[in-house]
């Protein structure tokens, strides 16, 4: 599987595995909460996709759940995550093209 998506076969280094171990890294560190990070829908996007290219949020209010939308210019995608019970488990609510 691996050597299948090295981009650059010739070097010692697959950078595509590199970087999905770099992904699921931070997925686990920055998303993880009664589940693993890799298991929550912003880490499997971030694993899939990398860093948004833009990022907008609105952190829980007495009246308002929490959102975060992530930005894919290249993909022309956005994807919004909402937290619905105040615990910081954002779920993917949308995916749309911008």
């Amino acid at each position: 599987f691996w050597a299948a998506h090295d981009p650059e076969p010739a070097t010692e280094v697959n950078e595509f595995k590199t970087e999905f171990l770099r992904r699921l890294g931070y997925a686990n560190s920055q998303f993880t909460s009664l589940l693993e990070g890799w298991q929550t829908d912003m880490g499997r996007i971030y694993i899939q996709l990398g860093e948004p290219d833009d990022v907008e949020s609105q952190p829980v209010g007495q009246m308002l759940n929490a959102w975060e939308i992530w930005y894919y210019y290249s993909d022309h995608t956005k994807y919004v995550f909402v937290d619905r019970e105040g615990f910081g488990e954002f779920v993917l609510h949308e995916v749309s093209r911008i």
